[in-house]
């Protein structure tokens, strides 16, 4: 009779303790400076579904931003290890109903940083993020504020057959992730694979893969590889960038021989990519065996520029403005300088021949 009496109350303990044990840990965040999280889930690639989320805030400057620590679980960043994700991050403003940041900019990764690290990258997130300078809201994205994760599967591909098995195509591994990580109204998209590819759970490979949805299908992959955390955000940067995605490129298009696309030199050595300088566009070339920036140059205003070409058989470039015309940039030992006068080759169309 003890015996019974003694295996009930062993069996009631067991319950309780069951209870009180989420073995799924809840993904809804419960914390203060919702606002915050939110921005952090949306801008930080590889948290769009994590849990135990910790936001603390550090500083704020005089014009509304918020300086904070952003830490979480269950990461796609690091597979099932369990381990923590840790990152700074700057919010350009912030309401109960939302926050808004710089993409790609906004955010710094922390883990296993020393104090004189994390000092350094404060500094450079401050300085990336125009700390106690007026706002700039055309840079600024804005997200809503949510208590819940927003997944890492996005519509667009639910409703693409076969988009698992097809991103997944050629990336094998002991352990793997998946994430879509940004998107835009043109249906372009971010995919993430994080992968772990060492038994030690230190060591991981990140598969990031620009794709685009077009009726119902996937364009094919556009694939970058970053072996750390730091590689992975400038990989982010410069892909989103060279495969004609960036918020602060001049309008896409083409006219003649010239574009304002992502446009290479003849033989593939470089390629130039064109951006807004304030009223002005900026010309950066990059060598297309690194990404390392070459040489970059300011030829005209952005509200007249008509985009670059190549000559075919030259490592010189031609710009087409509305305002001064077509003129060339002459390559010599390494740097590209203005030439007054240059006779335009015959296979060179500008938008204004007749």
């Amino acid at each position: 009779m003890k015996k019974k009496s003694l295996f009930g109350i062993l069996l009631i303990l067991c319950l309780v303790f069951a209870a009180s044990c989420d073995p799924f840990p809840s993904l809804k965040y419960e914390g203060d400076h919702k606002e915050l999280y939110s921005a952090a889930i949306y801008a930080i690639p590889g948290c769009g579904e994590v849990y135990d989320a910790q936001v603390k805030v550090l500083e704020t400057d005089s014009y509304g931003r918020t300086l904070f620590e952003f830490a979480a679980k269950g990461s796609c960043l690091f597979g099932r290890s369990g381990k923590q994700v840790d990152a700074l991050m700057i919010v350009q403003e912030s309401y109960e109903s939302g926050a808004g940041y710089y993409r790609d900019v906004c955010y710094s990764f922390t883990n296993d940083a020393v104090d004189e690290d994390i000092s350094r990258r404060i500094n450079e997130l401050k300085a990336l993020n125009d700390w106690e300078k007026p706002l700039n809201e055309e840079r600024t994205v804005y997200r809503q504020t949510t208590e819940a994760p927003i997944g890492n599967f996005g519509d667009a591909f639910r409703s693409v057959p076969n988009a698992y098995k097809s991103l997944s195509s050629g990336i094998t591994a002991s352990m793997s992730s998946f994430e879509v990580y940004d998107s835009n109204k043109t249906g372009k998209k971010i995919v993430l694979w994080c992968t772990q590819e060492t038994d030690d759970k230190e060591t991981y490979t990140y598969y990031i893969q620009f794709v685009q949805v077009k009726d119902g299908e996937l364009t094919e992959p556009h694939q970058l590889i970053a072996k750390s955390l730091d590689e992975l955000q400038t990989k982010i940067i410069k892909g989103r960038e060279a495969f004609g995605w960036s918020y602060d490129l001049v309008v896409q298009g083409k006219w003649g021989s010239f574009t304002t696309e992502r446009t290479e030199s003849f033989d593939g050595k470089y390629y130039a990519l064109q951006r807004k300088l304030e009223s002005n566009v900026k010309v950066t070339v990059y060598s297309s065996a690194s990404d390392a920036e070459v040489f970059s140059f300011v030829p005209a205003r952005a509200r007249d520029f008509y985009g670059i070409c190549w000559e075919s058989d030259s490592y010189n470039t031609w710009v087409q403005s509305g305002d001064t015309g077509v003129f060339r940039y002459q390559f010599q030992n390494g740097e590209w300088a203005k030439t007054e006068s240059a006779e335009r080759p015959a296979d060179i169309v500008s938008k204004y021949d007749d």
